[in-house]
């Protein structure tokens, strides 16, 4: 398998999606609320970048790209410096109503980013890896003894992240330390629960 074809593979149906969802926007006439947080996750996983390459990235031209991207840099939602916007933080809270959107893609890129890493690292799962993703199927049926604990996974662990988050955020980064990110996620769904 050639794993950089892939990833190129990949990254081009990203893009594809990104545009799809400009366009989404733009016919639904949504307002600048949700495309103000969809330039923002746009810049937080591609940038620095210049505004024309955040153009031909979201598909929005100047007159309707500039007010959204001034919008986001007066809020200092973005930076700018030298030209090039950059977003150093990016988060979408649970129940925002605007840009829940661009928290999907947000949550397939990061989907799309554990699965390249472990494909162009080692092809394997170890207990102490720090990029990779697991898959769990839990049988069930009503009234299992584990079901509310199964259930409440998902709720548990968005809790513990959002903890975690805010504590790593609050932490001061010392002089000279070259930071980096990690991406975490997760996400659950049910199938062939029906209410009787």
């Amino acid at each position: 398998m050639n794993v950089e074809l892939l990833i190129e593979a990949i990254t081009r149906e990203t893009l594809v999606l990104i545009s799809q969802l400009a366009a989404t926007y733009r016919r639904a006439g949504k307002g600048v609320a949700g495309l103000e947080t969809f330039v923002q996750v746009a810049v937080h996983h591609n940038g620095p970048m210049t505004r024309a390459r955040l153009r031909e990235m979201v598909q929005l031209d100047a007159v309707e790209l500039d007010p959204i991207v001034d919008v986001l840099l007066a809020d200092g939602r973005l930076t700018e410096e030298k030209g090039r916007l950059c977003c150093e933080s990016c988060v979408i809270p649970l129940e925002a109503s605007a840009g829940w959107e661009a928290a999907v893609l947000d949550h397939y890129n990061a989907v799309v980013a554990a699965i390249s890493g472990k494909l162009e690292a080692v092809q394997r799962a170890a207990p102490a890896d720090a990029v990779g993703g697991s898959t769990f199927r839990f049988d069930l049926w009503r009234g299992h003894p584990l079901e509310t604990e199964i259930l409440g996974r998902l709720s548990r662990e968005r809790r513990d992240a959002v903890d975690l988050r805010a504590r790593a955020s609050a932490a001061a980064r010392p002089p000279g330390a070259v930071p980096y990110q990690v991406v975490w996620y997760c996400g659950q769904s049910v199938a062939g629960m029906r209410e009787r």
